[in-house]
């Protein structure tokens, strides 16, 4: 038998996200914690609000209400800088083009890596 101890803190916490385009509601409510060695999935047929949920949760969209934090970090009240602090802590992966319907690459690499390289200012 397992006795557990106080649970270690979420270091995801989305507390009422309601998310969607324009007056379009794609999530409504979506409330969890992520903890330390926690494996976490989401999981949904084409269209739910996969690709949204995670946008959220990297700041590339602003939710409508709610909050997600990030090791305690509200990624949408957050300053650019510590944006920046807490994605690279963070491992992102996309898959095919679901990236580049939502962002600017120069909106990200900033966050990604620091700073723009000198090719892409000319972009």
């Amino acid at each position: 038998m397992t006795i557990f101890r106080d649970k270690p803190r979420a270091v995801i916490q989305v507390r009422d996200l309601v998310a969607g385009f324009g007056e379009k509601v794609i999530l409504r409510d979506v409330s969890f914690d992520v903890r330390p060695s926690e494996i976490f999935v989401i999981l949904g047929g084409s269209g739910c609000g996969k690709s949204t949920l995670l946008k959220h949760l990297i700041g590339l969209k602003e939710p409508m209400s709610g909050s997600v934090l990030i090791n305690g970090t509200d990624i949408a009240s957050a300053s650019e800088q510590k944006i920046q602090k807490v994605l690279r802590q963070c491992g992102i992966l996309f898959q095919g083009g679901a990236l580049f319907s939502s962002i600017l690459w120069l909106k990200i690499l900033p966050c990604l890596c620091g700073n723009i390289p000198d090719c892409l200012k000319k972009i």
